[in-house]
């Protein structure tokens, strides 16, 4: 059974990085609304983080028993859109005592790659929480073979889905 984080479950939701220039869409309610963004990243859709970390709170009416969280993201390098370093799924029944539940780690890409979107799904044992935080570790600066090498990386993403 998939859990939607829906308004009516949620008690406070809160970004610790705003996301950048025109990629802004609803803020944080843009990751629970069920709209997913098209292949378009300017469709308005997504939220876009330059150079910065993606970090959501999330606190829960009730505490719920979860074991799964699914990350809607883009990936279109040639618009300096990269995947992120890595994923990391925290919970805890106390705002300032959350727990690594999982970690994914990723590797760069090597060479340009054609655009896509990917759901990343992390996975961990099940367990009863109020509060949950998602991270995404922005991949840093553009490398070497690309166009626009040193400067900051993007990072887009536009729903979270939790199981």
């Amino acid at each position: 059974m998939i859990l939607v984080p829906c308004p009516q479950k949620l008690r406070k939701t809160s970004l610790k990085n705003q996301p950048k220039g025109s990629y802004q869409s609803n803020g944080v309610l843009t990751l629970f609304d069920l709209n997913k963004g098209s292949a378009n990243f300017k469709d308005g859709k997504w939220l876009g983080f330059n150079g910065d970390d993606f970090v959501v709170d999330v606190e829960f009416k009730t505490s719920k028993v979860l074991s799964s969280v699914f990350i809607s993201m883009m990936e279109d390098l040639g618009a300096w859109i990269f995947p992120p370093a890595s994923i990391e799924i925290w919970g805890g029944n106390n705002p300032n005592q959350l727990n690594k539940l999982e970690e994914l780690k990723f590797t760069g890409p090597e060479r340009p790659e054609v655009s896509n979107m990917k759901i990343h799904q992390v996975n961990f044992e099940a367990k009863a929480f109020k509060y949950l935080q998602v991270r995404a570790k922005n991949y840093g600066v553009l490398p070497d073979w690309h166009a626009g090498k040193g400067n900051p990386t993007w990072l887009f993403i536009d729903e979270i889905i939790v199981e």
